[in-house]
């Protein structure tokens, strides 16, 4: 707001403002920010200015900015934009400018400037970090092979141990953000790691070959690489080691060693500057594994908002993803495929091409459990299209599991049960308990509890947090087919979060006491799981369909019901109604016996539940 209210004054803003030319709004840090109302209406009237009155004007709204970040109300977003008007006014940078910008126009992942002013860097003598940036923004545009030539070139052409090992490392990192290519990275660290005598430099190379092992799925493999490294790591490579360490020991479902080097890794962060959304993310992931779920849903609502704001498309795609993860833990179908969605569309636009692949999985599966399985097949047939991730972040595991609840929303449970099966076996294979754990309990949610049980008990016995006690709870109530203890595991699941769980555990107590004649019990399991099930958005799943509906209340019933609720006597009504006060009450009884209630002082609540 203030570099334009000092250009034009503040009346001026105020009046565009009113006549709908420009739009002002707070982002989440309360800074008001003006732009025009639509956007094709200032690029034409910036190209109608004639130039040298453009150019002046690009001058004086960079001056303005400058003054603004100088008094330190302003941002990254800022500072950039301040820089990009001087470039287009055909103005020069201050000597070193060009590279702090670049660092700066990376760090908010806006690939196109980065190059530019990297280039710029470069031009101007500033080594090989500006031309590693001119990589890393190149390969963010889509021309991954350009950038991963020239990284070899740095490579091949280092003078010295430290510009050897920036250069691989950067290679590295760009072969599998950008080129699917985790294995070639690998081999790539593993020939500079024969050529460097600098012992400080070799241990972080050293760690970054586990982060590629992490990334490839290879979590037991990288955490005993990386976790006896840690105490001699500094700066960026503590941080990315201990980001590795965090999502490895989710996977392998030691949540307490995951917050840790969560805790350790936003400390590093600090001490450099360092965006903290790698950490982030982990520390979210370890939340939702502990059961810890709400907690974790508000983290990533709190960065997504702030990704928006700055303009972050890279941090918005990340924790849209995460949310969207979030939601399928919950069990909250719809909405996850709609984060999920916008996820894999914002990661497709930032070119991260394997992370695009997981959210599209990820999007399957959501899709599959709200029971509309011809679009979920159709994510999975557009990601065939897109080159293989082999096995980046368990994706194969990930893969087979949107695959089962595919075959399950289609009505095919053993079809369903294999591949789940065979998703468990996939993620235990490369010691990650945790999404074991939960495939295998898919298997039983989709009735293939017999022969599961004491895996699950084994699995949970490795994997911190309530949520996989919860699980263990669900999976032996369903082997016991006892009603009480399947509602013992839909308040556990309730409580840790996963309402689809505790929805499904009350849906199937309601079957087993509905077969054993206890139908007042019966309905008010059934309606408990109506209830949870509104929270997930209605998804259809195998265990939400094992009853038909409870009985609805007739008309009569209804009517006397929603008076008896409001307050009014037995007496009342049947005036009111014009019946007798006998059959007042036997309305009230078959009305209490639908709803699984015993008393007046419950009608309310029950008659809300059940969407009456």
């Amino acid at each position: 707001m203030e570099p334009a209210a000092a250009l034009v004054g503040p009346e001026v803003v105020e009046q565009l403002e009113t006549d709908g030319l420009v739009v002002a709004a707070t982002d989440a840090r309360r800074r008001t920010r003006v732009r025009v109302a639509v956007p094709v209406v200032g690029e034409v009237l910036a190209h109608e200015v004639p130039l040298l009155r453009r150019r002046r004007l690009q001058v004086e709204v960079a001056g303005a900015i400058d003054a603004l970040v100088g008094s330190g109300q302003g941002g990254r977003r800022d500072l950039l934009q301040a820089v990009r008007l001087r470039l287009d006014a055909g103005g020069a940078l201050a000597p070193g400018e060009a590279l702090v910008a670049a660092q700066e126009a990376w760090r908010t992942f806006d690939a196109a400037l980065t190059e530019r002013l990297a280039r710029i860097a470069v031009a101007e003598g500033a080594g090989i970090e500006a031309e590693i940036l001119v990589a890393r923004g190149v390969a963010q545009q889509g021309r991954a092979a350009e950038a991963d030539a020239a990284l070899a070139a740095l490579v091949a052409g280092a003078r010295g141990d430290a510009e050897r090992v920036a250069a691989v490392a950067a290679r590295a990192e760009l072969l599998v953000f950008f080129s699917d290519a985790a294995r070639t990275a690998i081999a790539a660290i593993e020939a500079v790691e024969a050529q460097v005598a600098d012992p400080a430099l070799l241990v972080d190379l050293v760690a970054k070959r586990g982060l590629l092992l992490h990334s490839l799925g290879e979590s037991v493999a990288a955490l005993s690489l990386l976790e006896p490294l840690l105490d001699d790591l500094r700066d960026d490579t503590l941080r990315l080691a201990c980001f590795a360490v965090a999502t490895g020991a989710t996977a392998t479902g030691q949540g307490s060693v995951a917050l840790a080097a969560c805790d350790r890794a936003e400390r590093a962060g600090r001490a450099t500057g360092s965006d903290p959304m790698l950490v982030e993310l982990s520390r979210c992931a370890a939340l939702g594994m502990l059961g810890r779920l709400d907690e974790a849903m508000a983290l990533t609502r709190r960065r997504y908002d702030e990704a928006v704001a700055d303009g972050a498309r890279h941090r918005q795609a990340w924790f849209a993803w995460a949310r969207g993860g979030l939601l399928i833990s919950k069990g909250h179908a719809g909405a996850a495929a709609r984060w999920c969605t916008e996820a894999r569309a914002l990661l497709a636009e930032v070119g991260h091409r394997p992370a695009e692949r997981l959210a599209a999985n990820d999007l399957a599966r959501a899709l599959a459990v709200a029971g509309r399985p011809d679009e979920a097949e159709a994510v999975l047939a557009s990601v065939d299209e897109v080159e293989s991730s082999g096995g980046l972040f368990g994706d194969d595991g990930v893969r087979l599991v949107a695959q089962g609840w595919i075959r399950a929303a289609r009505g095919d449970h053993d079809g369903a049960r294999a591949l789940l099966r065979r998703a468990a076996e996939v993620h235990g294979a490369v010691g990650h308990h945790y999404p074991a754990l939960h495939a295998l309990a898919d298997v039983a949610r989709v009735g293939g509890v017999v022969g599961v049980q004491d895996e699950v008990r084994r699995l949970a016995a490795l994997v911190e947090g309530d949520l996989a006690h919860a699980q263990v709870l669900l999976v032996d109530a369903l082997a016991a087919e006892d009603p009480g203890a399947l509602l013992v595991a839909a308040d556990a699941l309730e409580r840790v979060g996963f309402d689809l769980g505790a929805a499904e555990a009350a849906m199937v107590a309601a079957d087993h006491l509905e077969h054993r004649g206890d139908r007042r019990a019966a309905a008010a399991a059934a309606h408990r799981a109506a209830a949870l099930l509104g929270r997930c958005g209605s998804p259809a799943t195998p265990a939400t369909r094992v009853r038909d509906e409870p009985p609805v209340l007739s008309g009569r019933e209804q009517q006397v019901a929603a008076l008896a609720g409001a307050g009014r006597s037995n007496r009342d009504i049947a005036e009111e109604l014009v019946l007798s006060v006998r059959t007042v009450e036997t309305h009230l009884q078959r009305a209490y016996q639908k709803l699984g209630i015993t008393s007046r002082d419950q009608l309310g609540p029950a008659l809300a539940g059940a969407g009456r």
